[in-house]
């Protein structure tokens, strides 16, 4: 693959990024101007859950027609948010404005993931899944700093008319060399459609539903499966809920690793800051020693194949996320001095580079003819349900315990317990699968 088509690639994954985690900064300065104190969450909301639509809808369409015309519409999808975005008015047209970037980022996004499984092959997948890595984790660190000083110094309506430009670059960067990957195949039907949103709207439900004290509503969760996983299993690959094919195995780790891992990242920094008494920077500066770690982390893996094979790197990768895990969890209930954070953050995140590299990688190597897209879709969705379900869960544990007179110290003691199970259940699965996948590698250059 040319480096202006990686470099295009690249730059897809990072504006979705930058724009998934841009309002975490921005956002109470433009509540007040457009009325958006009332729908707070809402609009947050509304990119993360059009994101999930665009991406369980946009596989199969991509393996009907080919990546080029699929990425179009997402670019025009996206820009149209931009657009809306730059010039909105009132809290309605805000939050519209963000559905469509989110639903356009989320197409782009598997593009992305498509194009490296269709435009490489052998160890150079490794290498462009680490540059992908390289492309999220920059923009998710400089998202809130950037955000920040554009509201402070410019407008908030800046952070989106510099993203301009930057779909420009992507548009001739990618578009006019991808037409020999176009195909004719019949179009997905519209349950295809139908399945994405009963997917957005399934998740968006049961976090809303874990997110209210313990109660009756809770039997409502019920209602939330019966709408979103029926719908899920269908953009999934067979069996991925118990990993049983060497297709499902590295998407269930992938979905199981990101649980453990964002579950620790979003509460741990609350613990930091409203209990151990931590500035919001110093308790960011501790977390951002995974990021650094998980490129790291992406590189040796991608280096290391084929000497390990990509389920060898998962176990890998899960050995040292959980020991991460385990060390950040003894730390914060202990009186362990806080800089032993810093390393032990920087281990959770080397596990994760190794498992994330390895697990895109062995998807990708599973895919069968003809199904980069579904396959993407299945890559992406699986990474975005497991920090959906560790902020879900994770919320919900922190409102039982705050109702019963806890503190954040057991919150993260939950917390701690449950990315330890969780990776724990990994590891073992992985140790079963190996008896039955032929996992070796072969010799490619």
């Amino acid at each position: 693959m040319s480096r202006k088509l990686l470099l295009g690639i690249m730059l897809v994954i990072g504006v979705h990024a930058f724009d998934e985690l841009v309002l975490v900064i921005s956002l109470p300065s433009i509540a007040p101007q457009l009325g958006l104190q009332e729908t707070y969450g809402l609009t947050i909301a509304a990119y993360i859950l059009a994101a999930i639509t665009g991406m369980s809808w946009s596989g199969r369409l991509i393996d009907s027609l080919g990546p080029q015309r699929v990425l179009a519409f997402a670019l025009i999808v996206f820009s149209s948010g931009i657009v809306l975005s730059i010039i909105a008015w009132n809290s309605h047209s805000f939050i519209f404005a963000r559905t469509l970037q989110g639903f356009g980022g989320g197409i782009g996004n598997t593009c992305a993931f498509a194009l490296i499984n269709l435009l490489n092959t052998g160890r150079n997948r490794g290498h462009a899944v680490m540059a992908i890595d390289l492309s999220w984790v920059v923009p998710s660190v400089a998202a809130p700093l950037i955000g920040g000083l554009l509201v402070d110094h410019l407008s908030w309506r800046a952070i989106f008319i510099l993203q301009i430009p930057i779909i420009a670059t992507i548009a001739w960067l990618l578009l006019p060399n991808l037409g020999h990957l176009n195909r004719q195949q019949p179009l997905p039907s519209l349950r295809n459609f139908i399945d994405a949103l009963r997917v957005a709207f399934g998740t968006g439900l049961f976090l809303y539903l874990v997110a209210q004290p313990l109660s009756w509503l809770w039997l409502a969760i019920i209602l939330a499966g019966f709408i979103m996983l029926p719908a899920f299993n269908r953009v999934m690959p067979q069996l991925w809920w118990k990993g049983g094919t060497p297709l499902a195995l590295p998407i269930l780790v992938g979905l199981l690793s990101f649980t453990a891992f964002y579950g620790m990242e979003a509460y741990q920094p609350l613990f930091l800051i409203d209990y151990a008494g931590l500035s919001t920077s110093h308790a960011g500066f501790i977390v951002t020693f995974a990021s650094v770690s998980w490129l790291f982390g992406s590189h040796c893996s991608a280096r290391i194949y084929p000497r390990l094979s990509r389920l060898q790197l998962m176990t890998l990768g899960n050995s040292l996320l959980l020991a991460g895990i385990t060390c950040l969890g003894f730390i914060s209930l202990s009186e362990w001095a806080i800089g032993w954070m810093y390393p032990s953050w920087a281990l959770a995140g080397l596990g994760m580079g190794f498992t994330f590299n390895a697990s895109r990688t062995s998807a990708m190597e599973n895919t069968p003819p003809n199904q980069e897209g579904f396959v993407a879709t299945a890559l992406t969705l699986a990474s975005n349900m497991g920090i959906g379900l560790s902020s879900g869960i994770g919320g919900a544990i922190k409102n039982q315990v705050f109702a019963g007179a806890g503190d954040m110290r057991q919150v993260l003691l939950w917390v701690v317990a449950l990315g330890f199970c969780v990776v724990l259940f990994n590891l073992s699965m992985m140790v079963r699968r190996a008896r039955g996948f032929s996992q070796k590698p072969a010799r490619q250059p």
